[in-house]
């Protein structure tokens, strides 16, 4: 545990002393809720997030647990606020290939490589994993957030009428017929497409307003997480109970999460260090998942993996960004 403490405090400090570098020149700007540099950066304390709750457990404590859950929220309701965004300004039109390029071929070819570096992995298994058959695994998210975005495209394109009668029909299929880790995320690709349905609101929205809201969402979800503890509700694990419990931790605290870091001083939010981990968070998905068997029992190499994904996940970012250029 003590180990796991000094790997959050290091991410922290890592963050602070980014900070830093911008302190001269970011100290009056205050961003808007939905603008993309805030954005990035909300991804970055994301993908932050995620990584500090698998190292830690890895470390041999399971205290940061709740993060992981509230930084695949911010993504998903980032994902589905994102995409409405791109829909109002450019149409459907260019879709499933933007995806395509940005998703599935920089997993297409890590998983490939992956394959290749990795004997264990037989035919059947890759082919079930690229095209999302098997949803099983280090990439859950990945075969869940494609899933999101077919169904996106289908109500963009065939049933806008019926929009939300299909995401219903959506979230129940995440939540009833999936398993623990899509039924907690089940409304978070949906609220953010519904935050984007109210962004005049959010562009509205004063910081004694976000202070209310950021209260009762966090209320809600340390009462959840709370809750959870319960020896009587632990006995419902891996049911729907459960379930329902876990949502009520991680879709509350996702959105009390990107309120706090609006509500901060953009300098402090927005540094070199957070923004590179929103930029490259994808890629450090794909990497750092693959990485973790070789976290020992310091705090050091839990580091050192950090530093060695942001590396490998720089060099793969820009390797993609030159092949779609280039070959496209």
């Amino acid at each position: 545990m003590i180990q796991s403490l000094i790997l959050f405090l290091s991410v922290i400090i890592i963050c602070v002393a980014s900070n830093c570098i911008l302190s001269a020149t970011n100290t009056q700007i205050k961003y808007s809720i939905c603008d993309r540099k805030l954005t990035e950066a909300f991804r970055g304390v994301a993908i932050l997030l995620i990584m500090i709750q698998h190292l830690a457990g890895h470390l041999g404590t399971n205290i940061f647990t709740p993060f992981g859950g509230i930084g695949v929220t911010i993504f998903l309701v980032l994902s589905g606020f994102g995409l409405n965004e791109s829909l109002k300004k450019n149409g459907i039109n260019g879709f499933i290939t933007k995806k395509f390029y940005r998703i599935w071929l920089p997993f297409f070819l890590f998983y490939a490589f992956l394959y290749l570096y990795k004997e264990k992995l037989d035919i059947i298994s890759f082919i079930k994993n690229i095209f999302s058959i098997e949803q099983s695994g280090y990439y859950w998210y990945i075969h869940y957030l494609l899933r999101c975005y077919i169904t996106f495209w289908i109500i963009s394109k065939y049933t806008q009428r019926y929009k939300w009668l299909v995401y219903s029909l959506f979230i129940t299929y995440s939540f009833f017929a999936t398993d623990a880790l899509r039924a907690e995320q089940c409304l978070s690709f949906p609220m953010g497409v519904l935050l984007s349905d109210k962004k005049e609101y959010l562009l509205n929205l004063k910081i004694k307003n976000a202070i209310v809201f950021l209260i009762i969402f966090s209320f809600i979800g340390v009462t959840c997480l709370l809750i959870k503890q319960l020896p009587i509700i632990r006995e419902y694990f891996d049911t729907y109970l459960y379930y329902f419990i876990e949502l009520g931790i991680k879709l509350p605290l996702g959105l009390s999460m990107i309120l706090f870091l609006w509500i901060l001083p953009s300098k402090y939010v927005i540094s070199p260090f957070v923004t590179l981990c929103g930029v490259l968070s994808y890629e450090l998905y794909l990497v750092y998942m693959q990485m973790l068997s070789n976290v020992g029992t310091y705090v050091t190499s839990a580091l050192m993996i950090i530093l060695l994904s942001l590396l490998i996940s720089y060099s793969m970012h820009f390797a993609i960004l030159f092949f779609t250029k280039n070959v496209r």
